[in-house]
């Protein structure tokens, strides 16, 4: 229990440093805030340059309907014979049993 008290008092002392740390820093101003608002405002503008048609990307998703693969299905391609990869010939429900 000592040993513990001990490990947890550091703790203790090492946040309160932290925090020290953290309001002493609060006050300093951000040296790269004019590049982040330079930066940010052009990033604005691509934005709205990309986005022609002036709808959200959600709202063209919804419009779009999902296009219906053409491709065989796994199950599919294992059940018809003269599909490569498939060279057993398939079994009938009697032959399973």
């Amino acid at each position: 229990m000592p040993e513990r008290l001990k490990t947890v008092q550091s703790n203790l002392e090492n946040v309160y440093r932290q925090v020290e740390t953290a309001k002493a820093e609060k006050g300093k101003p951000f040296p790269q805030e004019e590049e982040l608002k330079t930066k940010s405002a052009r990033l604005a503008e691509l934005n709205a340059e990309l986005n022609i048609d002036e709808r959200t990307p959600v709202e063209q998703l919804a419009d779009s309907e999902p296009a219906k693969s053409e491709r065989m299905s796994v199950l599919d391609r294992l059940r018809t014979p003269g599909v490569p990869g498939n060279t057993a010939k398939p079994k009938s429900y009697e032959e399973v049993r």
